[in-house]
């Protein structure tokens, strides 16, 4: 597994980056609100990872924080979603805080 890569945008290409680590140019699926916050070519930046395997294909996704995810680990889960496109509506800053507020108050156990 790929825990995270840290490094530099080298370009975005619609819902991907291409992030530069040591002249290895990792291509990188991210949502669609991540772009929105502002990312350019030549930011420095630091994702954490999931490869997803399939028979046709490996694709890996980056997301800012742990939360994210884990979170998005938990959607690949539920039965039917089979369309990765969800990423781009999903609100996923306030999935984090509310698992947060479950961890807090212990209503997750």
């Amino acid at each position: 597994m790929i825990g995270y890569i840290k490094g530099r945008i080298e370009e975005i290409l619609g819902d991907r980056v291409i992030l530069d680590n040591q002249g290895i140019g990792w291509e990188i699926i991210v949502p669609a609100a991540m772009l929105d916050n502002g990312l350019h070519s030549g930011d420095e930046i630091k994702l954490y990872t999931y490869l997803h395997v399939r028979e046709d294909a490996m694709q890996l996704f980056g997301f800012f924080s742990r939360d994210e995810l884990e979170i998005f680990g938990m959607l690949l889960n539920v039965s039917g979603i089979i369309d990765l496109s969800f990423l781009d509506s999903l609100p996923i800053a306030g999935l984090v805080l509310m698992r947060r507020m479950e961890n807090q108050s212990g209503l997750g156990k």
